[in-house]
């Protein structure tokens, strides 16, 4: 009740005492990878992404196959990316976001995220390598926004944004979800077409009012 009324009011207090209350259910019952996930998962929700990746490794430390856990390093590691210059640091965050990635597949052989960069590859062997799995992936499930969302971005990192718009639009109006929305606004904005990148970030909103990335850039285009 406490992390439901975080989303809504975004108070501190309110934030720490659902922690207060995944600690105390975790004391009385320390195996559940339920409890701890849900904590980590309170702790990127609240911008405590240190804490996050503690309690994520944690689980792996007890638990070395626990998807959901690598899962959520992969993602904190490579939004971390988005927020580093260039350089060593954002290289070693690519290949501790790589090294979760990797490992998801051999536990999950199946799995759509197999979408994650090639370590060690120059920029356009790695566009190739990644792109081609991530085709796939678009191939083997045409209803994942994770692979065509994945697959729009790697067009825009190698400059090619006609074709990240062609990708993201192919799914239908009535399918979008408010991160597709924001993917396409960004696309939008990056071909300086202000209008309908506008629209995308409002469409984004109205679907999640909590969406501050989307928000935000729809006061920036404005």
């Amino acid at each position: 009740m406490y992390e439901e009324q975080v989303t809504v009011y975004g108070r501190s207090e309110l934030a720490n005492k659902a922690i207060e209350e995944y600690r105390l259910a975790i004391e009385a019952d320390p195996s559940s990878e339920f409890l701890t996930s849900g904590l980590a998962e309170l702790y990127v929700k609240t911008g405590r992404i240190r804490d996050a990746v503690l309690e994520a490794q944690d689980i792996i430390k007890r638990d070395p196959n626990n998807l959901e856990a690598h899962k959520l390093l992969g993602r904190i590691y490579l939004r971390s990316l988005g927020d580093m210059p260039g350089g060593n640091g954002s290289d070693n965050v690519l290949k501790l976001a790589i090294e979760q990635y990797e490992r998801i597949v051999k536990i999950e052989p199946t799995t759509l995220t197999i979408v994650c960069f090639s370590a060690g590859l120059p920029s356009q062997q790695r566009f190739a390598e990644s792109g081609k799995r991530t085709q796939t992936a678009v191939q083997l499930d045409p209803n994942s926004e994770e692979a065509i969302t994945t697959l729009a971005l790697l067009y825009s990192e190698e400059g090619d944004t006609a074709h990240a718009l062609q990708v993201l639009s192919s799914v239908p109006a009535t399918g979008r979800s408010a991160k597709l929305y924001s993917a396409l606004g960004t696309t939008y904005e990056q071909r300086k077409d202000y209008k309908n990148a506008i629209e995308a970030y409002k469409k984004a909103i109205q679907l999640d009012r909590d969406n501050l990335d989307a928000i935000a850039a729809w006061l920036k285009t404005c």
